[in-house]
């Protein structure tokens, strides 16, 4: 996800993403993040990194940490106590990965292709927004 040093805006609502990907904390400018309707159980240490983020749609996914939920349920300060929480928590295993987040993966290279034609084009327009459902 480095190549997505510009992306302020992410929807990958409704596409079966069991987990998000560890370097998801990379997104250094990312503010909206829309994951509704997912597979979604864990949400990784380095979200806490999100500093930036303002808007977070994740309901419909079966996240097992009620306390993750509840936080995200109370929005900006909510998030604000979810980066903490995060810190505390163990680091996940690295193991096999499952379907690792494909869509967001898609998104990412679609994202350096935006970023790049409007670099092409002369245009340094920071925002990028990828909807998944266009791929």
């Amino acid at each position: 996800m480095d190549n997505l040093t510009h992306l302020k805006s992410l929807t990958a609502a409704e596409n079966q993403i069991e987990e998000l990907p560890e370097d998801i904390g990379s997104l250094n400018l990312l503010a909206s993040l829309n994951l509704r309707k997912n597979a979604i159980r864990e949400i990784p240490q380095s979200f806490s990194q999100l500093k930036k983020l303002k808007v977070v749609e994740i309901t419909e996914n079966p996240i097992k940490d009620q306390k993750v939920v509840k936080m995200f349920a109370r929005g900006g300060k909510g998030l604000k106590e979810l980066g903490k929480y995060l810190l505390k928590q163990k680091p996940k295993k690295k193991g096999g990965k499952k379907k690792a987040a494909a869509a967001v993966e898609e998104a990412s290279v679609l994202a350096a292709a935006v970023e790049a034609a409007s670099l092409e084009d002369g245009k340094s327009d920071d925002s990028s927004d990828i909807d998944p459902d266009d791929l």
